[in-house]
């Protein structure tokens, strides 16, 4: 216990602290400059990553908007306007079955039997 009492004890026990703090920096510095470096390798190859993908979509891009000389033009389905409509119920009130009409107007039997479902709560 005498070492204690020592003058220079206290003035040892700060230097041995001061060691300690300044390594214990030195450590703090060098694991700092092993995550930076770490992080920049990792951007890096995230930039590259980031390049290479939109690369490949640029030219994918471009690929969709040449046209292909193999592809043919997808003809339109007709749609089911007002008059297409107007003719399924005439064509109906004429006494044609909707397996007839959804053939000679070319459109799905499901529509033809929609739009004299519809017709027939119209009229009620």
């Amino acid at each position: 216990m005498d070492f204690l009492l020592h003058p220079a004890a206290p003035h040892a026990a700060v230097a041995a602290g001061l060691s300690v703090t300044l390594y214990l920096f030195a450590q703090l510095k060098l694991e700092a400059g092993r995550q930076a470096a770490k992080w920049k390798a990792e951007r890096a190859a995230l930039e590259e990553e980031n390049r290479r993908m939109r690369s490949g979509l640029d030219s994918a891009l471009e690929e969709m908007k040449q046209p292909r000389a193999d592809a043919a033009p997808v003809p339109m389905k007709p749609s089911m306007n007002l008059t297409r409509r107007a003719q399924v119920i005439r064509m109906h009130r004429r006494g044609e079955r909707p397996e007839q009409i959804a053939a000679a107007l070319g459109v799905p039997q499901n529509e033809v039997d929609l739009v004299l479902k519809i017709s027939r709560l119209a009229m009620a």
